[in-house]
């Protein structure tokens, strides 16, 4: 299988989710030919630090996708401690509606099966976006227990 070519998006909305969950909306040209239903599937996010060093890749699951925009979920690590976040939440932090990503991708959905009998799903604030693209793709009722 051949990788995708990276492309260029577009910053479309903004949008607060949680004092520490910020989503953001990806489009513009770039996402024309962006295969369909690639909800919970990942991009790698390319931060370009400084001139001359090597980029900086993170992996972001895609939690909702329209033709024209894919929705991507931001942890906001360190709001109270200063320089405690690292590239991608610096960037979700500062990103403004109008700038642009590279990435890459989409990769492998994560879906559970869910004619399973039960399935345990467990994760910490980074996995919520997958967590969340599978319990919405649920067809039956689910007991669920969060802390």
């Amino acid at each position: 299988m051949t990788k995708p070519n990276p492309r260029v998006l577009e910053v479309k909305g903004i949008a607060d989710i949680t004092p520490n969950m910020r989503r953001m909306t990806l489009g513009g040209a770039g996402i024309q030919g962006f295969p369909i239903e690639q909800e919970s599937g990942y991009i790698k996010l390319v931060f370009a630090e400084e001139t001359g060093k090597k980029p900086i890749m993170r992996t972001y699951t895609i939690i909702q996708q329209r033709d024209d925009e894919i929705d991507v979920d931001f942890v906001l690590h360190g709001l109270n401690h200063k320089g405690a976040d690292g590239p991608a939440s610096h960037w979700a932090k500062t990103v403004q509606i109008g700038d642009t990503i590279l990435i890459g991708g989409p990769g492998a959905k994560k879906l559970i099966n869910h004619e399973a009998d039960w399935f345990l799903l467990a994760g910490d604030m980074t996995a919520l976006p997958a967590i969340t693209v599978n319990l919405a793709r649920s067809y039956q009722p689910i007991n669920f227990i969060s802390n």
